[in-house]
């Protein structure tokens, strides 16, 4: 999402969302595995492994991963996988769906 395009009430819609959406996966986090476990055709460990490596709303470790080129790395090669195995119709574009910070700290 660029912020340029967001006006300050959409982008606080949009903060409230993804916060309200954090705070339900910690609340019913095994339930909520279980069905997307399901919705995305993965096992159990897969899923896990999945999710060890996710750590929502940790800003640092997002900014660090940014800036080091490993979010993009890990992002096209989820793309790359995702378009092997039929789960993609076109390539995603990784590099746009990382946000542009615009100057700010991301």
């Amino acid at each position: 999402i660029n912020r340029r395009h967001l006006s300050p009430t959409q982008r606080g819609r949009l903060k409230r969302l993804w916060y309200d959406a954090l705070r339900i996966w910690q609340e019913d986090s095994s339930t909520l595995a279980t069905r997307l476990q399901h919705r995305l055709g993965l096992s159990a460990a897969s899923l896990q492994r999945t999710l060890d490596g996710i750590v929502p709303g940790d800003a640092r470790l997002n900014s660090i991963q940014i800036h080091n080129g490993q979010l993009l790395q890990q992002m096209q090669q989820l793309n790359d996988y995702m378009l092997e195995h039929g789960l993609l119709t076109r390539p995603a574009r990784p590099l746009a769906l990382l946000s542009d910070c615009g100057g700010a700290e991301c």
